[in-house]
Formats: C-alpha cells, sequence, structure tokens
C-alpha cells in the first residue's frame, strides 16, 4: 500500500521519517515541512489489511521551521511515540513524546537538554527503548559542532534528562550524535560521528558503541570502516538490532568499485 498523509501539500516532505510498532500495527510517519516547516508526524493504524490514518500529532507550542518530525521512534506496543524538532528556537531543538490511550493521542513531555544552546540541532536523531521508557537523541551541533548524545528517562508519566554520552576523542565538526539506535532493553546505545577523522582520514567516520554497566553509560568500541578514505560519511546513519548484538553502519559517500559516491553499509558483530 501506498500512504500519504489526507492534508497532503507541497514541500510536506511526507516521509522523511519513519518508524513501526514491532506488532506491525502502527507507523508513525514525519512529514517535517507541514505549516512552513513547523512540521507533524502522522500516525497510521492497521484495519484488516488496509492502513488508514489515526491522528496528525503536532507540537503544542510549534512554530514554522521546528522541523518537528524530521526523527521519529516508536515503542513496540505503538503506544508512545518520541518526535524530533531541531529546528525549535532557532535550532535549539526539542524532542516531543506522544501517548496514546485508546485511539487517543496527547503529549506527554516536551524534552530539552539542561545545556542546550542555539544552534544545537538537539533532535536531530533519536530512538526508544521496546517498553518506551528510555529515549536517546542526538545533538550533532553541539559545542562548536563536535556534537553529543543524551538520555531520558520516564517514570509514570514525567520525563527526566538522565545522561550526556560524548565520546573520548570527539573533536569539533564531528558531528556526534548525527545518528542514534539503541538495544531493546536499553543496555546498549551506538552513536554515529560521520565527519570524524579516524587515523587522520577527513570526515571518514566513526560510530561508537556505549554499555551501561553501572551508573553511567561507558564507551566500549570505536567502530570504523576497513576501507575508509576521505568524506565516506560512515556513521550518518545505523541501526542496533534488538538484542544490541549486531550492527549495521551506513556510508553514504563511499566510491565501492570505484563508483563515486555509491556508498555502502557495513555489518558488525
Amino acid at each position: 500500500q501506498k500512504l500519504q498523509a489526507n492534508d497532503t501539500a507541497a514541500g510536506n516532505n511526507f516521509g522523511c521519517s519513519v518508524a513501526i510498532s514491532d506488532d506491525a500495527a502502527t507507523i508513525a510517519i514525519g512529514s517535517s515541512g507541514n505549516s512552513s516547516s513547523r512540521g507533524s508526524v502522522h500516525i497510521f493504524t492497521k484495519s484488516g489489511s488496509t492502513w488508514v490514518q489515526q491522528t496528525k500529532l503536532i507540537a503544542s507550542d510549534g512554530i514554522s521551521n521546528d522541523l518537528f518530525g524530521k526523527s521519529i521512534a516508536i515503542s513496540s506496543d505503538g503506544n508512545t511515540v518520541a518526535s524530533g524538532a531541531p529546528g525549535n528556537l532557532s535550532s535549539q531543538g526539542a524532542v516531543y513524546v506522544h501517548t496514546r490511550s485508546g485511539t487517543t493521542w496527547s503529549q506527554q513531555a516536551k524534552l530539552i537538554p539542561s545545556n542546550v544552546a542555539t544552534g544545537d540541532n538537539f533532535g536531530i536523531s533519536l530512538d526508544i527503548t521496546n517498553n518506551g521508557n528510555l529515549i536517546v537523541a542526538g545533538s550533532a551541533l553541539h559545542n562548536g559542532t563536535n556534537g553529543v548524545a543524551y538520555t531520558f528517562i520516564r517514570s509514570g508519566s514525567t520525563w527526566s534528562q538522565q545522561y550526556e554520552i560524548n565520546a573520548t576523542d570527539v573533536t569539533p565538526g564531528d558531528s556526534f550524535g548525527t545518528s542514534v539506535s539503541i538495544s531493546n532493553d536499553g543496555s546498549i546505545i551506538m552513536i554515529g560521528s560521520p565527519n570524524s577523522d579516524p587515523a587522520g582520514i577527513s570526515s571518514s567516520g566513526s560510530a561508537y558503541i556505549f554499555t551501561k554497566p553501572a551508573s553511567n553509560w561507558v564507551q566500549q568500541i570505536k567502530l570504523t570502516a576497513s576501507n575508509k578514505a576521505n568524506q565516506d560519511k560512515f556513521g550518518s546513519a545505523l541501526v542496533l538490532a534488538g538484542n544490541g548484538g549486531t550492527a549495521a553502519v551506513a556510508s553514504p559517500f563511499a566510491d565501492p568499485g570505484s563508483v563515486v559516491d555509491s556508498g555502502s553499509v557495513y555489518t558488525f558483530v
């Protein structure tokens, strides 16, 4: 089936982000260009073999150029949706959480890091655990484009900032936090840094694995492509398997077979 929003219009960028629940009954689709780039998220549910739009989510305080819906994550049951708005407040950025009760959706929280600043692009990437109680979100332009990621945790219906995650060797321009992924149980996080320069190779890119053995997240390993080259942007997109045991990392500007910018995806176990 081809899905389209009920209010489809030129420039809406419907489909700029997508997420589906584990039971394959709910799909969330971002439309960051909607309403002068205020942005929106459309929720579709499955009725028999047909997908129908259930609702349209917007930020309660949204304004033009927020880019709400630029990134999306959904819980396994489809009842919690996190949506990034990296353009919010002069590109400071924010993440909004909406929850469903029956067929009714409501905004539960707006998440903003305690040290966020103008231009950080917080919410450019995000992911959520299966139970919907832990969110990781990237802020790729934080601190002179070093980048950082944050975790937020839910207790009842209240969300609070948990930790700030940094790479041990991050430098200005690395854009750490451009992409993020979290395991189903929230014990492993992977974060992309596509503009980093491993081995001095400009913007060949990296991805970092973090685990949480105690009270904070600990960097476990730094992943790079074995055949890295300038401007490959490894880490621009990535995903962890649910159990955290396998990872796929995109390098969209790699040149396999000397075909310029044809791109590659690398798997790690």
